[in-house]
């Protein structure tokens, strides 16, 4: 089937919280306009509501959008991203959401450059052995 999407998705797992519902998720893959997101809420397509996301890093940001798309057998809801013009600190929000996702599209592509240089034998990846870290001896 061929891609319709006009922006590029990419996999990207963050908790979503729906604070209407008072519900979890997780975002399965994230784009500029919107996002995948997995829950055990039942969705009705069209409708409007905000999430809150876990940026990793960056932390808790609020969003609002649309239900797209539902999918009842594997619980994923097709989330596109709304402004909202009377709302100013949403769009403030949406643009360290875009930011987020342009520096996930660019570390995208330095796996892909990394990658490229261990086939080409211009650098050999090292295996770090496993590790337990007790955070209360570090503290």
């Amino acid at each position: 089937m061929e891609e319709k999407r006009k922006k590029p998705r990419y996999d990207f797992y963050i908790p979503v919280y729906f604070p209407e519902y008072k519900s979890w998720g997780f975002t399965k893959d994230i784009s500029y306009e919107g996002c995948g997101i997995d829950t055990d809420l039942t969705l009705a397509e069209g409708m409007v509501t905000t999430i809150v996301m876990d940026l990793p890093i960056v932390g808790p940001i609020t969003l609002m959008g649309y239900v797209q798309h539902f999918y009842k057998k594997s619980k994923k809801t097709g989330f596109q991203l709304i402004l909202v013009r009377h709302a100013p600190d949403m769009a403030e929000y949406y643009n360290l959401y875009y930011q987020f996702v342009k520096s996930v599209s660019q570390l995208r592509d330095i796996k892909k450059l990394y990658g490229d240089y261990v086939r080409k034998e211009i650098i050999t990846p090292f295996q770090l052995p496993d590790y337990n870290l007790n955070v209360s001896e570090h503290v």
